[in-house]
């Protein structure tokens, strides 16, 4: 429900101060691949960027996580904020919106965050070309560390390309909204 999103976005919700916000929604397990995130914040904070990176869910990968976060030194950059009745404040507040995931059916996450007009970074999983064209409304990555961490550092040093992506969404979030109301009207 598009409106029911849209609404339940304005909640307040207390952040942490940083020039840059990411958040990623799910349940913390393998499938999701959140723990791959603390060393991909690692990387970015060797670079002196000032981010925090909150993963909204709770799961089996929770105690690995944190014991990951602790181990590459990022307790200060990413947040395990456990399960939400709300997520959607934290999706609107964010900078960029990132889904680590190995494998998906259709990730609802990702399409939650594109009705809340956010640039997303996803993994090249089922659904992924589906809702969004790489490096038009969205970047579509390779399930690696690496190429995370590479289009992360993209979206932050090519203003131009993220601008165009985050304008694109606003563009396809209207389309979209129209076409689901026409549906589940």
């Amino acid at each position: 429900d598009i409106k029911e999103i849209n609404s339940k976005s304005k909640e307040v919700v207390n952040i942490h101060n940083s020039d840059f916000t990411f958040v990623t929604v799910g349940r913390l397990c393998n499938q999701k691949q959140q723990y791959i995130i603390p060393k991909i914040a690692s990387l970015l904070k060797n670079d002196s960027i000032n981010f925090k990176w909150y993963l909204i869910g709770d799961g089996q990968d929770h105690n690995k996580i944190k014991r990951l976060i602790t181990m590459y030194h990022v307790e200060d950059e990413v947040f395990i904020m456990g399960n939400k009745n709300n997520p959607y404040p934290y999706m609107k507040m964010c900078d960029i919106y990132i889904q680590t995931s190995n494998f998906e059916g259709f990730c609802t996450t990702t399409l939650e965050a594109k009705i809340l007009g956010k640039v997303v970074i996803t993994t090249d999983v089922s659904g992924a070309k589906e809702q969004f064209i790489n490096r038009v409304n969205g970047l579509i990555v390779k399930n690696s560390t690496n190429d995370i961490y590479n289009a992360i550092k993209m979206l932050i040093n090519d203003k131009y390309l993220y601008e165009f992506i985050s304008n694109n969404v606003k563009i396809f979030k209207y389309k979209e909204s129209d076409e689901y109301d026409k549906i589940f009207k």
